[in-house]
C-alpha cells in the first residue's frame, strides 16, 4: 500500500506542451491586461488578473497533478477532477474578462490581419452567440456531464489516454459555455434577463442533485474498472462511489448557489436603487391585496382570512389544541411507556414539530396563534387582573435563551423524546408556568420573556413570507387612539407591546391578531413580503430595539442556529458511536457527561469563537467604528436561514418517515378508553423503515441549498448597507460566506448519515 500510494503521489504529469500552452495563455493575457489596465483601471483590476491566472492554475492541477493518476483507481478522485474542470476553472477564467486582454496581448499583425477580421465576421459572431445562448450552453453542459458518465463512455476514457483527453476537453469547453451567461464577461451583452440566471443555475443544480444521488445511493459499483480496484488501497469502492456522489452533490451545489446569491443580491440592490416612489392608494378590506407594493394580504383572503380575522375561530383552534394537549398528558401518564405506541411519544416529536416548522415556512407563526397555553390565561384573568409589571431587569431574552439551551441539551442528555411520561409532565409544567406568570404579570410576559417554544417561533418567523403589519401607513399617521397597542373596552390590544406603526418584521409577534381586532380602522393585515427581508433591516423596532444592539437576542439566535445542527447530528450513528467511544475512553459509566460537553461545544463555545473570528476579519474592512462584538451580534441573523433550513430538514425527516405512526397510536388510545373500533392497531405503520427513500435526502439537500442561498444574500445585503456594495463588501462578506458554506457542508454530512428513527417502533 505504501509503495502504491508513493507511486500515485509521484505521478505528476509533466507534459511540456500543456505547460507551454498554459504559460503562453498566461503571458498573452498578462500582456493585454497591462495595456488595458492603463486605459480602464476600474474594469481590469488586479483581482481580474488573479482570477484568470487562478483558473489556469486549477486547470493545470486538475490534469497534471496526481488527481489524474489516482482517478483511475478511485471514483471520488475522478469526480473531484471533473468538478475542477467544469465548475471551478471555467468561472475563474471567465471572471478575468479574457476576450479583450487575450486579443490585445497578441502581436499586432496577428490581431489586425488574421484573428481580428475572423472574429468580427458576422458568421462567427452568430455562431458564438448560438453557443453561449443559455439554452444551448445548459443543454451542452448537462449532456456532456451525463454522456461521459455512461459506463461505456466512462470506461473508454479510463482505458484510452486520447479519449481521456477528449473527455477533459469536453468538460472544459462546455464548462466555459455554461458559465458564460452567468459571468457575462465584458464586453459581451446578456441574451436573457439577469434574473433568469437564477432559474438557469437552480435547474442545473437539480440535475446535478439527481446525477449525484445515483452514485450516492447505488447499491452496486457502477463502473467495472473500480470493481478491479476494490480494496486495493484499503478502501471499499462502494463507499468511495458514495463519496464521489457526495463530492459532486455538496461542493457542486455550493458552487452553483454562490453565484445565485450574488445575482439575487445584485438584483435586489438594483431594484432598490431604481424603484420609484409609489403613491399610497386606498384599498378596501375585501380586496386580496395590500397597499404595500401590491403585496398579498392573507387576512383578506376568502377562507383563511375569515379564520384569521375571527376571534371566535382563533379561540376554537386554541381549544382544539388544548384538547390535543390534554389527550397527550393523559396518554403520556397512563398509556404505554413505548414512545412509538403513545400519543405523547408521537404527537409532539413527530407531528407538532414538523407541521409547526412547515407553517413557519409557508405562512408564519401559526403555532403561537393557536397556542393552547393562552386559554387558561384568558379564563383566569377574569378574576385575576395581573397588574404587576414584568421586572425591568428581566426584560431581555437571557432567560429564554438559557431555557432554549437547556431544552436542546436535556432533549439529548435525558432522551426526552423516548419517555411519554416525561413529555406529559413537561406539558403540565409548561401550562403551570405560563398560567402562574401570566396571572401575576400583565401583558404576555411569559410569551415575550420566558417561553422557549415561543422564542423558537419568533426567531424563525423572521424568515416567514407573511408579516402582521399595517395596510395603509397614512391611516396610522392620523390615528389618535392607538388601540392596536392600548386596546379597547372589549379587546386587549397587543400584549407584547408591539406598536404596529413602528413594528418591523415578526420578531416577538405571536400572530394572536389582538391588534387586528382592536384597530378601529381595519388597518392591520397579514401582508406578504420577500423572504429574508426581516433580518436585513436594522432599524429600531417597537419593543425590540435594533438587532445589532441586542446581545441577548443575538445569543438566542446563535443557540437556535447552531443548535439546529447539533440537535440533528445527535441522532446520527457516527455521532452516537463517537459519544460512546469518548465515554469508554474516559471510563464513564454513562455517556451523558460526554453528550453535555459536546453539545455545549457545538452550540455555545465553538460558535462564539467562529463568530468572533469572522467578525474580526470583517471589522478589518469595516473600519475603526465597528467592533467585533457588535458585528458578530448583527451578522448572526444572516445565518438564520441556514438554521431554519436545518430545522426543516430534521423535523421534516421525522414527519416524512413517521407520517403514519399516529394511525395505530390513536386506534390503540380509542380502544383503551372503550371506543369499539374493530381489529387490533396496525403497528406495522409505526415500524421503522428498513431503508429510507432516496428522494427524502434529495429534498433535504434542496432545502439546505435554499438556506445557504438565503444566508448568502442576507449577509451581502446587511454588509452592503454599511459599505459601498463593491469590492469592500465582497471582502467583508467572504468570512460569512465561508461560514455558511461550512454549515451547509455540516448539514449535508448529517443528511448522508444513518439516522436514528426516534418515535418509531423497531421491527
Amino acid at each position: 500500500m505504501d509503495s502504491l500510494a508513493r507511486a500515485v503521489l509521484e505521478s505528476w504529469t509533466i507534459d511540456p506542451w500543456i505547460i507551454l500552452l498554459l504559460l503562453l495563455s498566461a503571458w498573452i493575457y498578462l500582456r493585454g491586461w497591462l495595456g488595458l489596465r492603463r486605459l480602464q483601471p476600474h474594469r481590469f483590476t488586479a483581482w481580474r488578473l488573479a482570477s484568470f491566472l487562478a483558473g489556469l492554475l486549477v486547470l493545470w492541477l486538475a490534469i497534471a497533478s496526481p488527481l489524474d493518476a489516482l482517478g483511475s483507481l478511485m471514483l471520488s478522485v475522478h469526480m473531484t477532477q471533473h468538478l475542477l474542470l467544469m465548475l471551478v476553472a471555467p468561472p475563474l477564467i471567465l471572471m478575468g474578462y479574457p476576450a479583450i486582454p487575450m486579443l490585445r496581448g497578441l502581436p499586432n499583425g496577428i490581431r489586425k490581419n488574421w484573428l481580428g477580421p475572423f472574429i468580427a465576421s458576422r458568421g462567427v459572431h452568430s455562431f458564438f452567440r448560438f453557443l453561449v445562448h443559455p439554452v444551448t450552453a445548459w443543454i451542452g453542459f448537462v449532456v456532456m456531464t451525463w454522456a461521459w458518465h455512461v459506463p461505456a463512455f466512462y470506461e473508454l476514457g479510463i482505458r484510452s489516454d486520447q479519449w481521456h483527453a477528449v473527455e477533459h476537453a469536453c468538460f472544459v469547453v462546455t464548462g466555459l459555455l455554461f458559465w458564460f451567461p452567468v459571468i457575462q464577461p465584458w464586453p459581451s451583452t446578456p441574451i436573457w434577463p439577469r434574473g433568469a440566471m437564477i432559474v438557469y443555475l437552480l435547474l442545473a443544480d437539480i440535475q446535478n442533485t439527481i446525477f449525484s444521488a445515483i452514485f450516492s445511493f447505488s447499491d452496486r459499483i457502477i463502473y467495472p474498472s473500480y470493481r478491479a480496484t476494490d480494496g486495493l488501497m484499503g478502501i471499499d469502492m462502494l463507499d468511495d462511489q458514495a463519496l464521489a456522489g457526495a463530492i459532486m452533490w455538496v461542493p457542486g451545489s455550493l458552487l452553483m448557489f454562490i453565484p445565485v446569491g450574488f445575482i439575487a443580491a445584485e438584483l435586489m440592490r438594483n431594484r432598490s436603487l431604481a424603484r420609484p416612489a409609489r403613491p399610497t392608494r386606498e384599498i378596501s378590506l375585501p380586496v386580496f391585496k395590500s397597499t404595500i407594493g401590491g403585496a398579498v394580504d392573507l387576512a383578506a383572503a376568502p377562507v383563511a382570512g375569515h379564520v384569521i380575522r375571527s376571534r371566535k375561530a382563533r379561540y376554537l383552534l386554541r381549544l382544539l389544541m388544548l384538547v390535543l394537549a390534554a389527550a397527550l398528558v393523559v396518554d403520556g401518564l397512563a398509556g404505554p411507556s413505548v414512545p412509538g405506541q403513545n400519543i405523547a411519544g408521537v404527537l409532539p416529536w413527530t407531528y407538532w414539530r414538523g407541521f409547526s416548522i412547515i407553517a413557519l415556512l409557508m405562512v408564519g407563526n401559526l403555532f403561537c396563534m393557536t397556542c393552547p397555553f393562552i386559554v387558561p390565561r384568558s379564563i383566569l384573568r377574569r378574576w385575576l387582573p395581573a397588574n404587576a409589571p414584568w421586572p425591568r431587569w428581566l426584560r431581555t431574552k437571557w432567560i429564554a435563551a438559557i431555557l432554549v439551551l437547556a431544552w436542546l441539551i436535556s432533549y439529548e442528555v435525558l432522551g426526552l423524546w423516548s419517555s411519554p411520561w416525561v413529555t406529559a409532565w413537561i406539558v403540565i409544567g409548561y401550562f403551570l408556568a405560563a398560567t402562574i406568570i401570566d396571572c401575576i404579570f400583565r401583558g404576555a410576559s411569559f410569551c415575550k420573556y420566558v417561553c422557549p417554544i415561543g422564542q423558537f417561533h419568533f426567531l424563525q418567523s423572521m424568515l416567514s413570507p407573511f408579516v402582521v403589519t399595517v395596510r395603509r401607513p397614512s391611516v396610522c399617521a392620523t390615528c389618535t387612539t392607538q388601540e392596536c397597542i392600548k386596546g379597547s373596552a372589549s379587546v386587549p390590544g397587543c400584549q407584547l407591546e408591539l406598536f404596529q406603526p413602528r413594528k418591523i418584521g415578526n420578531l416577538d409577534c405571536t400572530f394572536c391578531m389582538d391588534c387586528m381586532d382592536a384597530c378601529p380602522h381595519g388597518n392591520i393585515g397579514l401582508i406578504g413580503r420577500p423572504v429574508g427581508t426581516d433580518p436585513i433591516d436594522d432599524q429600531h423596532r417597537s419593543s425590540v430595539g435594533r438587532l445589532g444592539h441586542r446581545i441577548d437576542l443575538s445569543f438566542l439566535a446563535m443557540v437556535l442556529c447552531f443548535g439546529a445542527f447539533a440537535n440533528a447530528a445527535g441522532m446520527t450513528q457516527p455521532m452516537m458511536s463517537f459519544q460512546l467511544h469518548l465515554a469508554e475512553r474516559f471510563g464513564l459509566a454513562a455517556d451523558w457527561p460526554v453528550i453535555l460537553v459536546l453539545l455545549l461545544v457545538q452550540i455555545v463555545l465553538l460558535p462564539i469563537l467562529i463568530l468572533m473570528a469572522a467578525a474580526g476579519m470583517t471589522s478589518l474592512v469595516m473600519g475603526p467604528g465597528s467592533t467585533r462584538m457588535r458585528l458578530a451580534a448583527r451578522m448572526i441573523f444572516a445565518l438564520l436561514p441556514m438554521g431554519i433550513s436545518m430545522w426543516i430538514v430534521h423535523f421534516g425527516f421525522h414527519l416524512l418517515t413517521g407520517a403514519w405512526t399516529a394511525v395505530p397510536v390513536i386506534h390503540r388510545a380509542l380502544l383503551d378508553v372503550g371506543v369499539p373500533i374493530g381489529g387490533a392497531p396496525a403497528w406495522g405503520m409505526s415500524m421503522m423503515p428498513s431503508l429510507v427513500p432516496g428522494w427524502i435526502a434529495s429534498i433535504e439537500l434542496l432545502l439546505l441549498n435554499g438556506g445557504l442561498v438565503c444566508s448568502l444574500v442576507v449577509a451581502w445585503r446587511i454588509l452592503g448597507r454599511q459599505l459601498d456594495g463593491g469590492a469592500r463588501t465582497l471582502v467583508a462578506w467572504m468570512p460569512w460566506a465561508v461560514l455558511a458554506g461550512v454549515m451547509f457542508a455540516w448539514g449535508a454530512w448529517i443528511i448522508f448519515q444513518p439516522m436514528e428513527m426516534r418515535g418509531m417502533l423497531i421491527p
